[in-house]
């Protein structure tokens, strides 16, 4: 039987790559992104996976937008839904902090995964093993040596989402569902920057290894894409 995947953030780097990586493996994608039209990526796999791929304009920040694309869900059942539509402000340090960037940042990298959930919920407490990814990173890690500098925005929306994770696995318990936050490595992206140590083809191929294998009692765990546990 195929996987059917809810992924958001994927005109792009990591999200992109989970679409090409799965539709390679024959599973069904519900692909978000904020503007699928102009991701020629996108809508090259569109034209060769025109039964497995979905392509949904979604602005995760938008609860409206969410509610209409959850009555427009052309599957019974989500088995994986995967937030990883995020973004990052590198200006915001001590002395140049901009609450306004920082609130953006949350909206989306926080809030976003928190508004996909119950919208979808309906389509995944009808699989058989329902998974929620929320992609964080390292640099949310309140226990690792990452305090001080600049990324307050990013670094606190992380934080802020492995909470949203720890809340969700007790939350959605009952309805067996398993709750993950994935750290996909530093992955050489738009975001990660020429100097990231990953690929993307290594993080996401190491990330799906990981959710495949995902347990209930991986619940509330923060996991590399290595599939090594990381403290919070």
């Amino acid at each position: 039987m195929k996987t059917v995947y809810f992924i958001t953030g994927t005109s792009r780097g990591i999200g992109l790559e989970f679409t090409i990586q799965l539709l390679k493996k024959g599973d069904i994608v519900l692909a978000g992104a904020r503007h699928p039209e102009d991701s020629p990526e996108l809508m090259e796999l569109k034209s060769r996976h025109t039964e497995n791929l979905h392509l949904f304009k979604l602005d995760v920040t938008k609860e409206n937008m969410i509610s209409e694309i959850a009555k427009k869900i052309p599957v019974e059942r989500i088995d994986v839904l995967i937030n990883n539509a995020g973004i990052l402000d590198r200006t915001n340090s001590f002395g140049s902090l901009n609450f306004e960037k920082i609130l953006q940042v949350l909206n989306t990298n926080t809030l976003g995964p928190l508004r996909m959930t119950p919208a979808l919920l309906p389509y995944l407490s009808r699989s058989s093993k329902p998974r929620i990814v929320n992609v964080s990173s390292i640099m949310g890690s309140i226990s690792d040596t990452y305090g001080g500098g600049s990324n307050y925005g990013y670094k606190i929306s992380k934080a802020a989402l492995n909470m949203v994770t720890r809340m969700l696995a007790g939350d959605l318990q009952g309805y067996g569902i398993i709750v993950v936050s994935l750290h996909p490595g530093w992955v050489r992206t738009d975001m990660g920057g020429p100097g990231a140590l990953v690929t993307p083809e290594e993080s996401v191929r190491g990330l799906i290894k990981v959710i495949e294998n995902l347990k209930i009692e991986d619940s509330g765990s923060f996991i590399e894409y290595t599939g090594n546990k990381l403290n919070w």
